[in-house]
């Protein structure tokens, strides 16, 4: 039988050096006049999607829906990156080019010369440096657990008319290479198939393709993963950063936030403890599924494809 875990957070937790998660992060909007609350009973079939839509065309403020049709209690949150002045703020510098000097006085003055070597150097460093992810048992959304029908449990929308289904549009999907023995983050298009399954699509040159083409030739038939909505807003800007292959993704997000992630192990995969919600599954080999059509951002709607299930 399948089961797949659904894991929530029941309360906010305190605050600490940039943002400790991202209720942190919007009591900080909230506090500076950035957010602006929807209490409106709306749809999250097409209706929260059109509102959000029209309120990031017109570059408008960062949107929370706290009335959300056939979900009582729960809220969406959309429009979180409005600008490029807002990663400023995420990671606490005045200029952007700030973030890449982080990285950069890492590495001796006489760099190694090829990339690779300075790939290597620089996870040497930071594996022997603070900023190493640190491990905890205790998290907040291990108060809240649903063994089945999780992905039915929460408000997924569905963004265009002809779209397959609902999306998770910012799911920061979680997987470990286990040739490489580094973390994976990458958000990419999940579409709800059922309450236990959803098709992951992802282009061949994405980092989650690596990790599905090793474990193939590992003869591993299941990737142990899971699905993240709702972190700090650094490390759900870097799952979404081109980070290079193979540099482990929490430990280029601990870089870039001048600290070790906090990490809780959920039998054999990795999250972030700050997690509003976590799906735990793993992604089939042995399975591929329709995936599609979507409406894309480019302004027609994606064919449909065979992708793998999560």
């Amino acid at each position: 039988m399948r089961r797949l875990l659904i894991f929530s957070k029941s309360k906010p937790c305190g605050r600490r050096l940039l943002f400790k998660d991202l209720r942190d992060y919007v009591g900080y909007l909230e506090r500076n006049g950035l957010i602006r609350y929807v209490d409106v009973e709306l749809d999250p079939v097409l209706e929260i999607p059109e509102f959000a839509r029209r309120v990031i065309l017109s570059r408008g403020p960062t949107i929370v829906f706290r009335n959300i049709r056939g979900f009582p209690g729960w809220r969406m949150i959309s429009n979180i990156f409005r600008g490029l002045d807002v990663f400023k703020i995420i990671f606490d510098v005045k200029d952007l080019e700030e973030v890449g000097e982080r990285v950069l006085k890492l590495l001796p003055e006489r760099s190694p010369e090829s990339f690779f070597d300075k790939a290597r150097l620089l996870i040497d460093l930071i594996r022997s440096g603070r900023y190493l992810p640190r491990k905890t048992s205790q998290a907040d959304f291990l108060k809240n657990i649903v063994e089945r029908d999780g992905f039915n449990k929460v408000p997924i929308p569905k963004i265009w008319p002809k779209d397959g289904g609902r999306y998770i549009t910012y799911g920061i999907l979680v997987t470990k290479d286990l040739y490489k023995d580094v973390y994976n983050l990458g958000v990419y298009r999940a579409q709800v198939i059922d309450g236990e399954r959803a098709a992951i699509h992802w282009f061949i040159h994405k980092r989650a393709a690596h990790v599905y083409k090793n474990a193939k030739e590992m003869n591993i038939r299941k990737i142990p993963a899971a699905i993240v909505v709702g972190t700090d807003p650094a490390t759900m800007a870097v799952a979404a950063m081109p980070t290079p292959y193979p540099i482990d993704e929490y430990l280029f997000t601990s870089l870039l936030k001048g600290e070790g992630v906090e990490l809780i192990d959920l039998d054999g995969v990795e999250v972030p403890a700050n997690s509003e919600i976590v799906f735990r599954g793993y992604i089939s080999l042995d399975e591929l599924v329709d995936e599609g059509p979507f409406g894309d951002y480019r302004g027609y709607y994606d064919y449909v494809n065979k992708v793998p299930v999560f």
